[in-house]
This record gives structure tokens, C-alpha cells and sequence, in this order.
């Protein structure tokens, strides 16, 4: 994996963005699979 060095405050912001938005995504999927889950039980 290559190592990313944000030159400017924009790339930083945009880094930070992507990943706050991988995470919150990941654990969308998380939630949906459970709610999943729920649902073949109930």
C-alpha cells in the first residue's frame, strides 16, 4: 500500500473525508446486515 502525503490543506481535507466516509459506509453495511439478520428471525 502506498503511502499518501497530502500536499495541500484541500488534499488533507479530502483525505479525511474519504476516509470518515469509508467508515461510516462500512458500518452502514454492518447495520443493514443485521437489520438482515433480524428479519429472517423474525
Amino acid at each position: 500500500m502506498m503511502q499518501v502525503y497530502p500536499r495541500t490543506e484541500k488534499e488533507k481535507l479530502n483525505l479525511i473525508a474519504r476516509a470518515a466516509y469509508e467508515r461510516t459506509r462500512s458500518r452502514h453495511q454492518e447495520t443493514l446486515r443485521r437489520l438482515r439478520l433480524l428479519g429472517s428471525i423474525i
